[in-house]
């Protein structure tokens, strides 16, 4: 059937917006704190491209739309469209910014654009920050950023809007002891964090 073909709402259908939820729900349970974003980039023709993912476990895959294959798809999160290698034309003081990143324990993997870079950032561990970076593609500056905190169970959120909000967000950012293939249930419990306490 035709994507743009409106069709009846029945209880099938229902049924089947069911299951996403619980799929959903299921791993919120196991503590993957699911998100949704779009990626719009040269990879995608500056097409938007939906994906769900997990900002608490940077090596979980995620769920992308393939507009290829016109179906979701699961992909490695290390895809092909991002580099390690900063992009060419940041100032100084983005480049300042993004190895503080790294002095922080991040891992740093950039998602290249025309109008703007994103800068990915993921702990070793799940119960460390995540987040990210927006830098203009023409200014080379950092121009927002948003960090995401563990705190027990949840997540917490913390935003800043230019270069200088950023630093000292970073700054006050504290490195993580959690390492890669950590299982413990939340941040409070995990063992590594204990220990650095």
């Amino acid at each position: 059937m035709d994507q743009n073909t409106p069709r009846h709402f029945d209880s099938a259908s229902h049924a089947k917006w069911q299951r996403l939820a619980e799929a959903l729900n299921d791993l919120e349970q196991e503590g993957f704190c699911v998100l949704f974003n779009n990626r719009v980039g040269p990879e995608t023709n500056w097409q938007s491209e939906p994906f769900a993912y997990s900002p608490r476990w940077p090596d979980a895959p995620c769920v992308t739309w393939s507009r290829t294959q016109r179906r979701w798809v699961v992909e490695l999160r290390e895809g092909a469209a991002r580099e390690q290698d900063a992009p060419e034309g940041l100032t100084a003081y983005s480049r300042g910014i993004a190895d503080l990143a790294a002095a922080r324990g991040l891992r740093l993997t950039w998602e290249r654009g025309y109008v703007k870079h994103v800068l990915r950032l993921d702990a070793d561990g799940p119960h460390g920050a995540s987040g990210h970076i927006v830098v203009g593609a023409h200014s080379g500056k950092v121009l927002r950023a948003t960090v995401f905190t563990p705190t027990g169970r949840d997540l917490e959120e913390t935003q800043a809007d230019g270069a200088r909000a950023v630093r000292e967000l970073l700054d006050g950012l504290p490195s993580s002891p959690c390492r890669s293939g950590c299982a413990a249930p939340s941040a409070d419990a995990c063992p590594a964090r204990a220990v650095a306490a």
